[in-house]
């Protein structure tokens, strides 16, 4: 059994396959090394996993015959690589459930040994009744943002996902923990029907790194498993099963006595700078209002072990009376995702939380929206 393929193409196939092996240290099953690979009417289908995560791709190739095999997957990557000619051949030998591939490219040859295809972990993606159609790079930066905000030590295992779910025909990707709430939504190209659920972050990630931004992708998803697929590639994982908590009343009460707009580089410029002075023992910074300057914010960190402190002054919109305290990571995680130069402030002295969001031209659609917790004094 034989085929040809064209080894440029091959080779970006295989190093996106990569993406579903478990890392080296965590190689636990023989057969979680390995690349499916299936040969069908001449289209060849490369999968791997982890048994959490898995992904497919596929590539036409050359071939009279059907069949398929498993090979070592970093082995046969590494040996394409190796491969100079503009097309490699592949043949395969089966005797007594002893799998061997050859991998021909011109004069050279290089020999692989293999296990029974019969062995791979199976998957189907069956009873999807949650789709929505999307294009990647909206779900792809949606993606990234709200990774940003998840905290691996969370010690709720539902808020160390990313939390999807469909709001007025708007797709809402949530990143919570108990400190901020992120929220990233935009607009699908369609929904069938859409049922929330919760991904990890390897899965985000994994999503992130197979597909391209000018791809057009499908979101499917059965209250188990997560599918994501375009038109050569598919990846899937398992669904956190928490319940996911209600952050709507976070974000919808916007009752707040304050509101301004600050300088996106100021504030992270100057918690950046000031995290110099936070530690463990203090790890926030104090935003005052200037006397005599009412347009002007002191924001000071100081380290309470050693006694040494830093301040910095920054510009608001108009006039605020404003006396708080915020984790100075948190705000730099928050701040860092706000591309546009400003963004709002939303303080009440009275509430535990204060509310961010970019500020919009008038043909800008509110994108992202961040909800701090304050440290009470």
């Amino acid at each position: 059994m034989k085929l040809t393929v064209d080894t440029t193409s091959l080779m970006a196939r295989l190093d996106k396959a990569l993406l579903g092996l478990p890392p080296k240290k965590k190689e636990s099953l023989p057969i979680t090394v390995m690349f499916l690979c299936e040969i069908e009417n001449e289209v060849m289908s490369i999968t791997a996993t982890d048994v959490e995560r898995r992904i497919r791709v596929q590539l036409p190739v050359r071939s009279k015959d059907n069949f398929k095999f498993c090979a070592p997957g970093r082995l046969l990557t590494n040996t394409i690589e190796l491969c100079r000619e503009p097309e490699t051949q592949f043949t395969l030998k089966v005797k007594d459930k002893s799998f061997v591939v050859e991998v021909k490219s011109g004069k050279n040859k290089y020999v692989l040994n293999g296990f029974d295809p019969e062995d791979f972990p199976r998957q189907s993606m069956s009873n999807c009744d949650s789709e929505i159609t999307l294009q990647s790079s909206e779900f792809r930066k949606s993606l990234r943002m709200a990774e940003n905000l998840v905290d691996k030590n969370e010690g709720r295992e539902q808020l160390r996902g990313l939390h999807i779910t469909e709001k007025n025909k708007n797709i809402e990707i949530v990143s919570a923990t108990g400190f901020y709430l992120g929220k990233f939504r935009h607009s699908p190209r369609a929904i069938k029907s859409w049922a929330a659920c919760t991904i990890t972050p390897a899965m985000a990630k994994m999503i992130r790194e197979a597909f391209g931004d000018k791809e057009v992708i499908d979101v499917m998803h059965n209250g188990k498993m997560l599918f994501v697929k375009s038109d050569n590639t598919m990846v899937c994982g398992m669904l956190l099963d928490q319940k996911y908590p209600d952050t709507d009343p976070f974000f919808n009460n916007k009752e707040f006595d304050t509101e301004t707009e600050l300088s996106t580089m100021e504030m992270l410029d100057a918690a950046k700078r000031l995290s110099l002075y936070s530690s463990d023992e203090s790890p926030y910074i104090d935003m005052v209002s200037v006397t005599g300057s009412p347009n002007e914010i002191l924001v000071t960190a100081v380290d309470e072990a050693f006694g040494n402190s830093g301040e910095e002054v920054i510009h608001s919109s108009n006039v605020i009376n404003i006396d708080t305290r915020f984790n100075s990571k948190f705000v730099d995680s928050i701040i860092s995702l706000i591309d546009e130069p400003t963004f709002k402030f939303f303080y009440s002295d009275t509430r535990k939380m204060a509310y961010i969001c970019p500020t919009l031209t008038t043909d800008q659609e509110l994108d992202r929206e961040f909800v701090i917790m304050r440290i009470m004094k």
